[in-house]
């Protein structure tokens, strides 16, 4: 389904405008019409513009916020159409498509293809969620189990942004102080040197040249970061190229094992949700492999899937179409075998976590003097490559 955006007239003769969504103009036309309004432009919405804006105004701490809001209301005894419209009321990205849900689950359509329809605003996992309280008709449970998701996924965002905090200030830093040498300090001791007509040291040659052709590495870093973004924008343009860019992505020393734990950790903790909430495996497997941000794995896990549907064991299947670690399979396997899959999936998941958590704070740990190391090393190169013709003048006055 695509976007429409519209101006309509009330019959009192207000002008209107909206958005939504439809397979064709026709079709919103028939709806403005079917609630009393006079359509005067309807047009498509570019998907490109939508997914931009999709991106800048909606996050993993909106959705958060939202399914916690949502359990108060109906924790209190408030039903689900009078708790999203109590919701509403908020002027935000958010609000807005709710109320189209909730117009959507007035006019007679279920809650979770209300949600589903809003397509790139509510998760796969959040709606799966509510199609699955839908169902087994306790709402509640499987909302609060999605929000234990939530805490755990946002928790790890926040541990590993922390992380992260000192490698980017001191990356800034040594930009900062790279830039300052290069464009103030470098030409005034060339310029010098010229001058004094003296022979340079091969170092302080190097330190010359690159301030002489700086236009040409600017361009050619320039031209390079360009190239970079292209074959990126191509690779994630098909299935294929998204599904390469992520093998390449996990053949990365260092950081590909950490992209592989947070994949196996969003796919456990998908499933553990999923099973928790009493989805079929099958399903569940279908729905967390499709959370996963990483296509390479999804598409192995097609192959699982297919497996399982003959009736094979999922733990195996897992160790011998993915990467997926021997421990962890072996770990499913006992709970396939005791019936007490979910609970093994749940530790597992948390296994997964743990790991993330010792890994997050051995890189940061160890980025910190690795950095600090470069930044010395290159900014002591330049003031000794800088100096070492003043002290070859030195030696020859004495």
């Amino acid at each position: 389904m695509d976007e429409y955006t519209y101006e309509a007239y009330n019959r009192q003769g207000k002008k209107l405008t909206g958005v939504e969504l439809g397979s064709a103009s026709q079709e919103i036309e028939s709806m403005l019409l079917a609630r009393g309004l006079m359509p005067k432009k309807i047009r498509k919405r570019s998907r490109l513009l939508r997914s931009l804006i999709l991106q800048k105004r909606t996050s993993d701490l909106d959705i958060q916020i939202f399914n916690n809001e949502l359990i108060s209301l109906l924790t209190s005894g408030i039903s689900i159409p009078d708790a999203i419209a109590i919701l509403c009321d908020d002027n935000t990205f958010l609000a807005k498509h709710l109320l189209r849900v909730l117009n959507k689950v007035k006019s007679g359509m279920s809650l979770s293809l209300s949600f589903r329809t809003e397509e790139g605003v509510f998760p796969v996992l959040f709606v799966s969620a509510i199609e699955i309280g839908e169902n087994s008709g306790d709402m509640l449970t499987s909302l609060k189990s999605y929000q234990k998701h939530m805490e755990r996924v946002l928790d790890l965002k926040r541990k590993i942004g922390n992380a992260l905090v000192y490698p980017m200030f001191l990356l800034i830093t040594f930009s900062i102080i790279i830039t300052l040498l290069f464009v103030y300090v470098i030409p005034s001791f060339v310029e010098m040197y010229d001058d004094l007509e003296i022979e340079m040291p091969v170092a302080t040659l190097w330190l010359v040249a690159i301030v002489s052709n700086g236009y040409v590495f600017v361009v050619v870093i320039v031209l390079s970061l360009v190239g970079l973004f292209w074959i990126f924008k191509y690779m994630k343009s098909s299935k294929n190229g998204r599904i390469a860019f992520d093998r390449v992505k996990e053949s990365i020393p260092i950081y590909g094992h950490i992209y592989r734990l947070i994949t196996f950790w969003q796919f456990t903790q998908s499933l553990s949700v999923l099973l928790r909430s009493g989805e079929s495996i099958l399903n569940s497997l279908r729905v967390a492999s499709s959370v996963v941000d990483n296509h390479n794995f999804s598409f192995c896990m097609e192959k699982v899937i297919k497996r399982v549907e003959s009736g094979e064991k999922v733990s195996k299947c897992l160790v011998e179409e993915t990467e997926y670690p021997k421990k962890s399979g072996k770990i499913m396997s006992i709970g396939e075998e005791s019936g007490e899959f979910a609970s093994m999936i749940e530790s597992v998941s948390l296994n997964f976590s743990s790991e993330l958590d010792d890994e997050v704070k051995k890189i940061s740990t160890l980025v910190e003097p690795v950095m600090m190391l470069l930044i010395g090393g290159v900014v002591g190169f330049v003031i000794v490559s800088l100096y070492l013709p003043v002290f070859g003048m030195v030696n020859v006055l004495g």
